[in-house]
Parts: C-alpha cells; sequence; structure tokens
C-alpha cells in the first residue's frame, strides 16, 4: 500500500458511491445526520479507498464499532447490512439499561468489566457506558446462524429474531418462537437465557451460569481493572479474570470445529 492508498482523504466519486449505497444514513443504526467514513481495514491510516472497505456511520455507532468490533465482524455487519438494505433498525427502549458497570449473567455478577464474553477474538457480549448509564453489546455475528447484533439497545442485524419489548424487559425469541434469551434492567443489567456459540451451548439461567465444565451460581467476579474480559474462549481452554488475576481451565475434550 502507498503513502497516497494511506491518505484520510477518499476520493469524490467513491464518497458519492458511499453515500448512494447507505442513502445518506448510517449503516449501522440507520440514523440519519452527519455521517462519517470509516474503514473497515488500516482505518488508523486511513486505510484503502474502495466501497468494499468503507462504512458510513453515524459518530456514536462509529465509536463503538471501532471499539468493540474485529475487522471480520465489521465486514459481516457490512455484507448483511446490503443483503437486507430497505429493512431498517428496531430501536427497542431507551429504559433497558443498567447503572453499574456490571452484568449479572445466570446469577453470576461479572463487575467492573467492559467485555464480559469474547470467543476465538471476536466480542461476543460487551457493557457500554454512556452519559444516560451502561449498555449491553450483543455481536452474535461471525459464526452465528441466525445472526443478531444489539448495540446500546438498538437492534442492528436481525435474522428473524423475535422481539418483545416492555418497559424494563427484553425478551428475544427465534424465528420458531423459542426464547433465547431475556435481558432486564435496573441497578445492574440481567440475562436469562441460552445461546449456541459456535456450536457450543453456553446456558445462563436462574440455576446458574453453565459453559462446558464452567458451573457457577450466586457468586461476584470481579475484574479490577475496567476494560478487562472476564470470559474468553477458544476450542482448548477457557480463560476467566477474577481479580485480575488469570485463571485457565484446560478444555480435556475440545470441541470439532
Amino acid at each position: 500500500m502507498n503513502e497516497k492508498q494511506k491518505s484520510r482523504y477518499i476520493p469524490k466519486s467513491v464518497r458519492n458511491s458511499l453515500l448512494m449505497r447507505s442513502g445518506g444514513i448510517c449503516e449501522c443504526c440507520g440514523a440519519a445526520g452527519v455521517p462519517d467514513q470509516h474503514h473497515l481495514e488500516e482505518y488508523a491510516f486511513g486505510g484503502v479507498h474502495t466501497l468494499e472497505n468503507l462504512l458510513l456511520l453515524c459518530p456514536a455507532c462509529h465509536r463503538q464499532i471501532a471499539k468493540y468490533l474485529t475487522q471480520t465482524q465489521q465486514q459481516e455487519l457490512q455484507k448483511w447490512n446490503q443483503t437486507n438494505i430497505g429493512l431498517g433498525n428496531l430501536s427497542t427502549t431507551s429504559q433497558l439499561r443498567g447503572i453499574e458497570p456490571s452484568m449479572d449473567i445466570g446469577t453470576v455478577k461479572f463487575m467492573s468489566v467492559q467485555t464480559v464474553l469474547k470467543a476465538y477474538d471476536q466480542n461476543i457480549i460487551t457493557i457500554h457506558k454512556e452519559s444516560s448509564g451502561i449498555f449491553m453489546n450483543i455481536l452474535m455475528l461471525e459464526g452465528f446462524e441466525p445472526k443478531l447484533m444489539v448495540l446500546s439497545n438498538k437492534v442492528i442485524v436481525n435474522d428473524n429474531y423475535i422481539f418483545k419489548v416492555s418497559r424494563n424487559e427484553v425478551i428475544v425469541q427465534d424465528p420458531n418462537g423459542e426464547t433465547k434469551f431475556t435481558v432486564t434492567g435496573g441497578q445492574v443489567l440481567t440475562l436469562r437465557g441460552r445461546i449456541i456459540i459456535y456450536g457450543e451451548p453456553f446456558i445462563f439461567t436462574e440455576d446458574g451460569f453453565k459453559f462446558r465444565e464452567l458451573n457457577m451460581r450466586y457468586v461476584d467476579v470481579d475484574c479490577a481493572n475496567l476494560g478487562n474480559t472476564a470470559l474468553t474462549f477458544n476450542e482448548s481452554e477457557i480463560v476467566m479474570d477474577v481479580g485480575g488475576a488469570k485463571i485457565i481451565i484446560g478444555n480435556p475434550n475440545p470441541p470439532r470445529l
């Protein structure tokens, strides 16, 4: 890549094509306004100026997309948006938020943490702090079918999931009407349900938090430094951050990918 390609300046013809593709609205949340051009790769240098490497984002989404989504997740978002163009995005409720930078998943309270769950280097569940409160992001993109992405209470990517929304609760059902999980606002955001992550069941009910050989109930997991990842896993091990200390749990029967 030469220095000219690394320039932040996007040629007028490419900008016009980007505006035409997006309709001038954010390609994440669908908001109108003054958009930012975001490069999926080499964004620190401006990146290659092609439509395949660009997203049109509002400033709010721009901050979160660059912070929480990997490049491959961003590419999944772009593909989904182009395939489902014109469907629009659903805002759930501005009331669904927590006060503490914490989250209760299957009776296990993850405290002082930014990324709650990370799988194969992809953020799946994160906590996002804004002046109005604490919000949960769900990023079920790469490796998921059907796909789902919820960013600060806005449903961005939705492969026919059904949302039942009340003042302080969101129930998410799959296309067959089976409840996958429930999110409840309050002092601490609460998540209950069961999802499949890369072919493996991740269970978080009133009976506890269960994944592989992990089986926890009514405990607090304090990740001392905000920004730490509470739980991360791949095919061979689970790594949990408890009070700033890394606990590694090997998987004796790694799943077949």
